[in-house]
């Protein structure tokens, strides 16, 4: 299989009409911001969830959480703020390489755009731990009954 995959945070479609494709649909989880150790990275968690081998009361040694949108309270996605992030993980059938560019709206010559958005990522505090900056969608939404 060729082509190249990513994650659209804040959606649960990917664009339309780019020989792109749906792989899963699902929510964004990360360690607690307030936990030492855990991974740093975001993860995009199927709403189906597999178990390899599951025992009751052993899974909370690095625990994962649901993530929320949390933006300034003078930032866009307002109307998402404290619900929690959806995402999609998208298949582009045909180009071999993505690139996430911070701090550009446009893709440089025979690029293609795949989506737009705002760079996020943890919330600068004291009790707060690094994680990876996301391009979340510029039009999200939000996991209905969850904020």
């Amino acid at each position: 299989m060729g082509g190249a995959a990513y994650v659209r945070w804040g959606r649960t479609v990917c664009p339309s009409g780019q020989g792109t494709e749906l792989v899963y649909s699902g929510r964004a989880g990360g360690s607690r911001y307030s936990h030492q150790g855990g991974g740093a990275n975001h993860l995009c968690m199927p709403d189906d969830p597999e178990h390899l081998q599951y025992t009751s009361g052993v899974q909370g040694y690095s625990p994962i959480y649901g993530v929320e949108y949390l933006p300034s309270s003078s930032q866009p996605l307002q109307t998402v703020n404290s619900h929690n992030v959806p995402c999609a993980v998208c298949h582009v059938t045909t180009r071999a390489t993505l690139l996430m560019i911070p701090a550009k709206v446009n893709c440089p010559t025979n690029w293609t755009t795949e989506y737009t958005g705002y760079l996020m990522t943890e919330y600068y505090g004291p009790d707060h731990h690094r994680s990876t900056f996301e391009c979340v969608d510029k039009d999200p939404e939000s996991i209905a009954g969850l904020n």
